[in-house]
């Protein structure tokens, strides 16, 4: 009775008896009918996962596991999967994932299945993108005047920010690849700079990047103009006889 304990196939058996003064057997390797093991690759440390593994599903051989993006407290994100079917490695990989799962099944050979999948992680990009805001023309009788952005990521996850003069914010824990930042522009502004347009990709060699935008006051606002001008009108007396 070996417990409740999740063999690997194949295991090696050694076997003590107390026959003839104790005799024992060693070196026995035993194959599993139905194995299935399911490992998570962490950097270099390698885990077996106890809670997915442990016999396919019969009759049809067939598993159901999912990655786990957490250990010991650290978030990691998951770059590739590797999956043996009776020993042979199989082209399956991330995009094999549906819903979170990746499912299979494996023929049998010889009367016998096993699988074995690796989930392989590499530690979450920690990406940062600062958004500066600074108005050329500034006057302190606007400082309430507030600047609403949107930033959106390549994988089509977004956030908002909302800035007045001289104020930054940085958003961080975002993934490596390309975002882009626009502006939504209050009447009686326009927009003077932007730096890279508001397109900017975030990569290992430059996981942080500023983005500064400038803008201006001016008059050509669609309802309200909020100079003050002097108009002086002529008047001519006509006398008509």
């Amino acid at each position: 009775n070996l417990g409740n304990q999740i063999m690997t196939s194949p295991f090696e058996l050694s076997v003590k008896t107390q026959l003839g003064g104790g005799h024992s057997i060693s070196g026995i390797l035993v194959y599993l009918d139905s194995d299935l093991q399911v490992y998570h690759k962490y950097g270099d440390e390698i885990r077996l996962d106890s809670n997915q593994s442990g016999k396919l599903n019969e009759p049809n051989f067939s598993y159901n596991v999912q990655p786990v993006y957490e250990y010991q407290g650290v978030v990691y994100e998951l770059i590739d999967i590797e999956v043996e079917h009776n020993g042979t490695l199989q082209t399956i990989g991330i995009d094999d994932l549906v819903g979170g799962f990746l499912s299979g099944g494996v023929v049998a050979s010889g009367g016998k299945a096993s699988a074995k999948i690796t989930f392989i992680y590499e530690m979450a990009p920690e990406g940062k993108i600062t958004i500066t805001k600074s108005i050329q023309n500034y006057n302190s009788k606007f400082r309430e005047q507030y600047f609403d952005f949107l930033i959106e990521g390549s994988d089509g996850q977004g956030w908002t920010v909302r800035l007045k003069h001289g104020e930054s914010k940085t958003i961080g824990d975002l993934k490596y690849g390309s975002y882009t930042i626009s502006e939504i522009l209050p009447m009686n502004y326009q927009l003077l700079s932007m730096t890279d347009n508001g397109s900017i990709s975030l990569t290992k060699e430059n996981p942080e990047k500023e983005v500064v935008v400038v803008n201006k006051r001016s008059n050509s606002g669609w309802f309200y103009d909020d100079d003050y001008r002097r108009n002086i009108f002529g008047i001519r007396i006509v006398t008509v006889w």
